[in-house]
């Protein structure tokens, strides 16, 4: 998802991604794509979660190839989903899906609606989100990460 909302094709499939996998389906052929489509390669900051694939050697190795900038592993918190618009967006997608009457029969059809469904909440909310993440990240970079968790607590 980026700053307007946009969002990639989902990739879904059954079993546990390996680096090979997240690099092939993930990067080469949806997240590679979507930047070409909306942005210019130098313009992006990509912040992937701590996902093991995410950081192995051979997609640092292809990142760096392609001059994508990157949140290194060393930089990125662990658990500050208050920071991560994305975060958000997932937990909505996922009240949207739990929320529809009629599931999908098939795997296929789980890849529609999750399609529709993440291209809906991009719509609706990912400008806000990407908003709001960008002005928690500066007051994380003001105040400190442990000072904006506690007052996230008590708000």
């Amino acid at each position: 998802m980026d700053e307007f909302g946009n969002v990639s094709e989902p990739f879904i499939s059954k079993g546990t991604v390996t680096a090979q996998v997240y690099l092939e389906e993930c990067v080469k052929k949806r997240f590679l794509r979507f930047i070409c489509k909306y942005h210019k390669t130098e313009d992006i900051l990509f912040w992937p979660d701590l996902a093991s694939a995410h950081y192995a050697k051979i997609v640092i190795a292809y990142l760096d190839a392609q001059n994508i900038n990157f949140v290194p592993k060393k930089e990125n918190p662990l658990n500050v989903p208050q920071a991560r618009g994305i975060e958000i967006f997932w937990a909505e997608c996922k009240r949207a899906y739990s929320s529809r009457l009629k599931k999908p029969k098939n795997l296929q059809g789980f890849k529609l609606i999750c399609n529709v469904i993440s291209k809906k909440v991009g719509r609706d909310l990912g400008k806000g989100l990407m908003d709001h993440c960008f002005k928690i990240l500066r007051e994380i970079g003001y105040k400190g990460l442990r000072t904006v968790m506690m007052d996230s607590t008590n708000n």
